[in-house]
């Protein structure tokens, strides 16, 4: 009898632990979502007239509590500017034009203002990281020589440089685990040569700003990877996943 007893207790202990592994790998998952996004980025610094260019991310993004989530984000796009024709000064470098890629990872807090797991369908949100990006401008010129165009870079110190992004933005829901979201997000450098162009070198320049800046819209879309947060009369947006009921059988 004593026997059956133990063999009782541990059958239900190792129940108890399969349904509670079983039940943290699910609150995993449905607090993971990952997402994509594409749009235009832009150009801020020495050079006065910057292009629109394309710029495409993706992230995974962790739900800490309802309200705040860690963000892991890669980012790609290029950046340009070009100065006006007019503006001819051989002792400057002027005109300038420039390119180049950037591709950027980070990581962002991220605060939402309502609880989308709760039934809001739409929240405002803001966020603030570090960043890690790598750049190379350059310029292309004619080559007559060759009868083509060939792309020479600018002397640069460094082309990896840390940023800051941050922003904010709207997520709506289309389904519990499907959102959609619109945000702008600026970032705020430790370099001034993005642009390929040092001002410091030359004296009679007096528009020289701190740092080289950029910005960027996006419109995109996130996946929940897990869990089940359909609402028991059919609705949408209760947040109450079928996991997290489960319960441990009790042991006598």
């Amino acid at each position: 009898m004593h026997l059956h007893s133990r063999a009782i207790k541990i059958f239900a202990l190792g129940l108890c632990f399969f349904i509670t592994s079983r039940a943290f790998s699910q609150t995993f998952w449905e607090k993971s979502h990952i997402g994509v996004g594409f749009g235009a980025m832009k150009y801020m610094g020495d050079i006065p007239r910057p292009f629109t260019k394309f710029a495409i991310q993706g992230s995974y993004t962790y739900e800490l509590t309802d309200h705040i989530n860690i963000r892991g984000q890669a980012f790609f796009g290029s950046l340009g500017a070009s100065d006006n024709p007019s503006i001819v000064n051989p002792a400057m470098d002027r005109p300038h034009p420039f390119e180049t890629r950037i591709q950027e990872a980070s990581i962002l807090g991220e605060y939402n203002l309502l609880n989308m797991n709760d039934g809001k369908k739409w929240t405002p949100y803001g966020f603030i990281g570090i960043g890690f990006f790598h750049f190379t401008p350059y310029y292309t010129q004619y080559d007559a020589a060759t009868n083509r165009y060939n792309d020479y870079g600018y002397p640069i110190t460094s082309s990896k440089k840390l940023n800051i992004p941050f922003g904010g933005g709207f997520k709506y829901a289309l389904t519990d685990n499907i959102r959609l979201f619109a945000e702008g997000s600026f970032r705020y450098t430790t370099t001034d040569e993005i642009d390929g162009y040092v001002p410091t070198m030359y004296p009679g320049y007096t528009r020289a700003k701190a740092n080289d800046y950029f910005y960027s819209l996006m419109l995109g879309v996130t996946f929940r990877l897990g869990g089940d947060y359909s609402r028991k009369d059919g609705g949408s947006g209760s947040g109450k996943s079928k996991f997290s009921d489960r319960k441990c059988p009790p042991v006598y």
